[in-house]
């Protein structure tokens, strides 16, 4: 724009400017989470190379699920459940499956594969409430 960016709601009524202000404001937080959750992504990436990677990855991918492919993770495999539902842990079968109890059949990692601790429980939780963004295709690191 040449007058600048305010040039188009300069003299509108107040209710139209704060309507303005608001979408600016919930874009910049958006835009904040995506941020914070690609850096998150540093943390999260090691969690899912050594607990998921090995049966949900590019040699293997049971389930038709792969945790390096957000794509994947998005479409959920053969469940057709997502995996990842961006801003919901509650409604992402990778967070559901991790906290199932040790005996249930649909438990992961599956018994004798080594449990997530609960640090890394919870950054999974917070990588998947800001987005679960990803950085570059982790198959590719």
């Amino acid at each position: 724009m040449t007058h600048g960016s305010g040039f188009l709601i300069k003299n509108a009524p107040n209710s139209v400017k704060s309507w303005f202000n608001s979408k600016t404001e919930e874009n910049r937080v958006q835009n904040f989470e995506k941020k914070e959750s690609k850096s998150l992504w540093n943390d999260v990436w090691p969690i899912l190379q050594n607990r998921c990677i090995k049966c949900h990855g590019p040699d293997k991918s049971k389930g038709d699920l792969r945790v390096d492919d957000r794509d994947s993770l998005l479409m959920g495999g053969d469940t057709e459940k997502p995996a990842l539902v961006p801003g919901d842990p509650a409604s992402s079968s990778i967070i559901r499956v991790i906290l199932l109890p040790e005996n249930h059949d649909e438990k992961m990692p599956p018994k004798g594969k080594g449990q997530i601790s609960s640090e890394e429980i919870s950054k999974l939780i917070e990588w998947v409430q800001k987005g679960g963004e990803m950085e570059e295709k982790a198959s590719n690191r």
